[in-house]
């Protein structure tokens, strides 16, 4: 059962965020007075009523979420070419403020029954936050730091010192900042739990208003995200859930018809894969319906009468604007914001998403969403003059010789790795990799490839950082990193690696 405690804490937490939102909303819309909006603020504007929206839901205030939705449609309307109408952005900040600041007159229909409305201010529960570009200053400085501790280790007249005291020391020092890295990095990440404990709400929210029989499982919920994404993830994440119960998760009898247990299963699963972070939510429902699929995207014109795709092209159909199959829009799922929104706000974070769906069995969707920042270890490798790291979790082993034995088939360029036939993946265009002698294993997702090397350089702790958009043009790669000598490394991203050569 919920207790009034944590309840309180959720809901401070929630009106923190939701007036930090509306004052992002405010800065937007006063900037407006100076110009013409752009169709950035718009999408800015659009995701801070989102996220207010799917907030609300979690926390059982339906009013704030009724509100907030109301200028989500507003302001979905102005991203396909409407005019944007400013005095009703402000008007619905002041509707939402004012809803903020009452209690609902008896639990809502939405909120556990057991737990006694009230209104909850910021400070029912002291939270201190610290700004984001504040720990980012420190980041920084940390890795100058770094920087400069490799810089003195590796200088040869240190390293022709045969001096134990200062062998000592250097080992204390290197020891000292390892844990002054964990300590701010820790600063700039969360774990998902608290996240994953408010799905978990919502699921059995959903599953009382559509009388489905529920379980709920979280696991790797001590995976840790940077904050700033998760203003784009939770709301995804509900989006995906309502859909999972609302068309996914049957009712008991018909699960029961078809041999399943009475209870459906939700999972949601989050994992750190490389420099990635994989965030996945399943259902054990009755799949997609790929014939309605097929139908709807002919109907809508983006699919030819006579193509006849692979079901895994079917299924990422569903991202498709416009393509739904419900019969009718549900209060649940369906409204506002659609699978390929979703898409594009998690892509706006430089991540993927990947839908893999089994008629009868259910449906699992994984958000693989890069390391913007974080401590990873790394190693170093060289090929054709060029560096690289890749992540070290990702690496199942570094073959050379007589273990390599390049055999290509001819559609395919690939060698045996001590008798296992795997594909080889290039770096590079000009990668002669017919000739190669050296190789790493990596393993991304259920795939196993070889990647040519020249030799391998080093292994190390790097503080890694994602790419800027305009800059994160090769999909291979993931982020980088700077190194002792201030030249930029590259991250390889294993798991697109592994799939472009599968």
């Amino acid at each position: 059962m919920t207790t009034v405690a944590s309840d309180s804490a959720l809901l401070a937490e929630f009106m923190l965020e939701v007036e930090e939102a509306l004052g992002a909303a405010d800065t937007i819309l006063d900037a407006m007075v100076q110009r013409a909006a752009s169709p950035e603020d718009v999408r800015a504007l659009f995701r801070l009523f989102h996220r207010i929206k799917g907030g609300a839901g979690l926390v059982g205030r339906t009013e704030v979420g009724t509100s907030a939705h109301a200028v989500e449609s507003l302001l979905d309307r102005a991203r396909r070419g409407a005019a944007l109408e400013v005095d009703e952005v402000r008007a619905g900040v002041a509707t939402i403020r004012r809803l903020l600041g009452s209690a609902p007159a008896s639990p809502s229909a939405d909120a556990d029954a057991s737990v006694p409305a009230m209104a909850v201010q910021p400070t029912t529960k002291p939270m201190t936050k610290i700004e984001m570009s504040r720990i980012d200053d420190v980041v920084e400085i940390l890795g100058e730091l770094l920087i400069a501790q490799a810089q003195v280790t590796g200088a040869p007249e240190v390293a022709a010192l045969q001096s134990p005291e200062l062998a000592k020391s250097m080992m204390r020092l290197a020891r000292i900042n390892r844990e002054l890295q964990r300590s701010v990095l820790r600063m700039r990440t969360v774990p998902l739990r608290a996240l994953f404990d408010r799905l978990g709400r919502a699921a059995a929210d959903l599953a009382r208003r559509t009388g489905k029989e529920l379980a709920f499982v979280q696991e790797g919920g001590a995976t840790e995200i940077d904050r700033s994404m998760l203003e784009t993830l939770e709301p995804a994440l509900l989006h995906l859930l309502r859909n999972a119960v609302d068309h996914g998760i049957e009712h008991a009898g018909q699960r029961i018809a078809t041999g399943k247990p009475s209870v459906g299963r939700i999972t949601v699963a989050a994992r750190q894969d490389g420099s990635s972070i994989v965030v996945t939510i399943a259902d054990d429902g009755r799949g997609f319906a790929r014939e309605g699929i097929l139908a709807r995207a002919r109907a809508i014109g983006a699919l030819d009468g006579d193509v006849a795709p692979r079901n895994s092209k079917i299924d990422e159909l569903v991202f498709l604007p416009g393509l739904s199959t419900a019969d009718c829009v549900t209060d649940i799922s369906g409204r506002g914001v659609g699978m390929d929104v979703v898409l594009r706000e998690v892509s706006l974070l430089r991540g993927r998403m990947h839908v893999t769906s089994i008629a009868g069995s259910g449906t699992t969707i994984a958000i693989a969403l890069p390391l913007t920042l974080a401590l990873l270890d790394v190693v170093m490798v060289s090929r054709a003059g060029t560096r690289w790291a890749i992540p070290a979790p990702s690496i199942v082993e570094v073959a050379t010789g007589a273990d390599v034995v390049p055999v290509h088939t001819p559609t395919q360029r690939g060698a045996k790795v001590r008798g296992e036939w795997l594909p080889l993946v290039r770096l590079g265009e000009e990668d002669p990799v017919a000739t190669t002698s050296s190789v790493v294993v990596l393993r991304g997702g259920r795939a196993r490839v070889a990647l040519p090397i020249d030799e391998v350089v080093a292994q190390q702790q790097v503080i890694v950082k994602g790419l800027p958009r305009h800059v994160a043009i090769d999909p291979r790669v993931s982020a980088a990193a700077v190194l002792p000598d201030g030249s930029l490394v590259l991250v390889i991203d294993v798991e697109a690696v592994a799939r472009q050569a599968s």
